[in-house]
C-alpha cells in the first residue's frame, strides 16, 4: 500500500508579516495543504519552508502522530488524497468556520454582496473575540447571544443580514464538507435549525415626515472659519441624495463627469447593476435646489470623477460613514432627538422611496 506522509510547512507570509502553518499531506505524487490554527513569525522560518518554533513543532507533531494512528485502522489504498485529508481531519474542533467561510466569500462574483458576507463574518469574530472561529465554537446559545446583541444594540437591518449570511455559509459547509456515504461527517449538527432571526426594521418606519425634513434641511449650523464641518458636509450629501431619488453614496461617490449632461445624470447604480439585465441603468435630472451644490463639490479635475469626494475620502465606505457621522450631529446637538430617533443617510431614500416628501 502507498504510504501517506505529512510535514508542518509555511508557503507565503501574510499582509502582517506572520506565516500560517499548514500540514503537508503528501500521496501518490500528489500533494495537499492543510492549514492549522498557528502562526510563526519569520524568525521561525528557515529556507524551504522549514519551521524552527518548537512549540508549534510540537503541536502539529502531536496531529500528524494522531492522524497516522487513524489511518492505520482503515485500508485507504482506494482512497484519493481528498478522500484521506477529509478522514483524518473529520473533526468538529479542528474545522474552522473562518478560514471556510473566507474561502466561499472569494468565489462570490458580486461585490456587494461579498461584502455583505465579509461584514456579516467580521462581526461575528468580533462579538466572539476571536479571528480564527471553529464549527464547534458556534454553538445555538453563542450565535442567539450574538444575535441578541444586534437586537440590542438597534441594528435595523444587519440584525437579519449578517445571522442569513452565516447560516448560509454554514449551510453550504455542511453540503460541501459531508460525504456521508464514504462515513465522513465534519460538521456533525446545525444549531440553524432552532435559532429564529429577527426581520430588519420596516423601511417605512424609518422613512421621516416631510415636516421632518424641513426642519432637518433648514436648521441653523454652526460654522467653522476655514474648513466645512462635518455636519454641513453630512447635510449637504443628504439633499443630494433625498433630490435625486434617494441615490445611494456609493453611487453618488462614483459618477463620472460624463455621466453628467443636459441637466440629467446617466449612471448604473452599484448595489444592483450586477444582477440585472440591463445593468441597473438609472437617469435622473438634477432639480435647480440642488445645483448649487453640484457646483460647490464638482471636481476640478477635467476627466474623472464629477465630485471631489475621491479628493476628500479613498472608499464609498468611509464617505458613508462620514456622512452619517455628520447627520447624527445634526439629530443630537441641533435637533436633540433621541439615539433611537436619529436620522442616517438611508433616512433620507426610504424617507423618498415610501412617498412622506
Amino acid at each position: 500500500m502507498k504510504t501517506v506522509s505529512m510535514k508542518p510547512v509555511v508557503q507565503s507570509p501574510r499582509k502582517d508579516g506572520l506565516w500560517a502553518v499548514y500540514i503537508r499531506f503528501t500521496y501518490d505524487g500528489r500533494c495537499q495543504f492543510w492549514k492549522t490554527s498557528k502562526v510563526v513569525s519569520s524568525q521561525n522560518v528557515k529556507s524551504k519552508s522549514e519551521i524552527t518554533d518548537s512549540y508549534v513543532l510540537s503541536f502539529c507533531s502531536s496531529l500528524i502522530l494522531q492522524w497516522m494512528e487513524k489511518l492505520n485502522h482503515v485500508d485507504y489504498s482506494a482512497w484519493s488524497l481528498k478522500d484521506i485529508v477529509e478522514y483524518v481531519t473529520d473533526d468538529d474542533s479542528q474545522v474552522s468556520f473562518s478560514s471556510y467561510a473566507r474561502t466561499y466569500i472569494e468565489k462570490i462574483d458580486k461585490p456587494r454582496t461579498a461584502k455583505n458576507y465579509t461584514l456579516a463574518l467580521k462581526h461575528l469574530e468580533k462579538y466572539m473575540g476571536i479571528c480564527e472561529l471553529m464549527f464547534q465554537s458556534l454553538t445555538e446559545s453563542s450565535l442567539n447571544a450574538w444575535i441578541n446583541t444586534m437586537v440590542r444594540d438597534g441594528k435595523k437591518r444587519a440584525k437579519e443580514m449578517y445571522p442569513v449570511c452565516i447560516r448560509h455559509i454554514w449551510r453550504n459547509a455542511m453540503k460541501e464538507l459531508n460525504v456521508p456515504e464514504q462515513g465522513i461527517v465534519r460538521i456533525k449538527y446545525n444549531p440553524w435549525e432552532r435559532i429564529t432571526i429577527p426581520q430588519s426594521d420596516n423601511t417605512a418606519k424609518q422613512a421621516k415626515s416631510p415636516n421632518a425634513m424641513r426642519t432637518f434641511f433648514s436648521c441653523p449650523i454652526p460654522t467653522k472659519p476655514f474648513a466645512m464641518s462635518l455636519m454641513e458636509f453630512g447635510r449637504d450629501v443628504a439633499k443630494m441624495a433625498f433630490c435625486l431619488g434617494g441615490m445611494y453614496c456609493a453611487d453618488l461617490y462614483e459618477l463620472k463627469k460624463e455621466d453628467y449632461h443636459d441637466g440629467i445624470i446617466h449612471y448604473n447604480r452599484a448595489k444592483t447593476k450586477h444582477c440585472r439585465k440591463d445593468s441597473a441603468y438609472m437617469e435622473m435630472r438634477v432639480p435647480d435646489i440642488i445645483k448649487p451644490l453640484f457646483k460647490k463639490y464638482r471636481s476640478s479635475q477635467n476627466k474623472g470623477p464629477l465630485f471631489c469626494f475621491h479628493e476628500m475620502y479613498t472608499t464609498e465606505e468611509s464617505i458613508s460613514s462620514n456622512v452619517n457621522s455628520g447627520i447624527r450631529q445634526i439629530c443630537q446637538k441641533i435637533l436633540v432627538l433621541s439615539k433611537e430617533e436619529d436620522y442616517n443617510i438611508l433616512t433620507f431614500r426610504h424617507t423618498w422611496t415610501t412617498g412622506h416628501r
